[in-house]
């Protein structure tokens, strides 16, 4: 007996199509993070390290790291949130 793929039924069951958007958006919590990034970047940097500062030719990198770690953290909490109440 041969079946036609297009009758034929699928087994999967179809993904809920809503999207928790509110959990998702709770990246935008690094928001004070971004404005001193930006205020990093809007400065010189100086030109000797400052005392304790481990990365010194990085000057910008780090601040761009701990920005980017903030957001990120708040954005994969907000993703397990969106899995959890779905």
């Amino acid at each position: 007996m041969t079946t036609n793929v297009a009758t034929r039924k699928s087994k999967v069951a179809p993904l809920n199509k809503t999207i928790h958007i509110g959990s998702v958006l709770l990246a935008l919590l690094a928001l004070p993070r971004l404005r001193l990034f930006h205020l990093c970047y809007a400065n010189e940097r100086p030109r000797q390290p400052p005392e304790g500062y481990p990365v010194w030719p990085l000057w910008y990198v780090a601040f761009a790291m701990t920005f980017v770690r903030t957001a990120g953290g708040f954005f994969v909490l907000g993703l397990l949130l969106n899995v959890l109440t779905r």
